[in-house]
């Protein structure tokens, strides 16, 4: 919910944020006239505005799969082989008593 008379209406309703996605399209705009339907997509996760950043990155995330599926207890076991030598790689690359999340250099 955004602007002030939203709120204030929302809270006379005692409707929080959540309880929009119990309303349809139609309840929505009789109760909030043309900002309805948007409150209905802001609740289902539908932003259509541009991610604006301005502050600085806090952590940067890498993630790989597996080309195929893990599924028998060997193959498994032979993929946590491999990232316990991964593990004690990135180990390696951090000295010794230096916090690993770190953002100093």
């Amino acid at each position: 919910m955004n602007g002030y008379a939203s709120r204030r209406r929302c809270r006379e309703l005692g409707i929080t944020s959540t309880d929009l996605l119990r309303f349809d399209r139609v309840e929505l705009t009789r109760r909030f006239g043309k900002n309805g339907p948007r409150f209905l997509l802001l609740a289902r996760g539908h932003d259509p505005r541009p991610v604006v950043s301005d502050g600085e990155r806090q952590s940067v995330s890498i993630e790989d799969t597996f080309p195929e599926e893990l599924l028998a207890r060997d193959d498994l076991c032979t993929a946590e082989e491999s990232l316990d030598g991964l593990r004690s790689l990135i180990r390696s690359c951090v000295p010794e008593g230096r916090d690993r999340r770190s953002r100093e250099r």
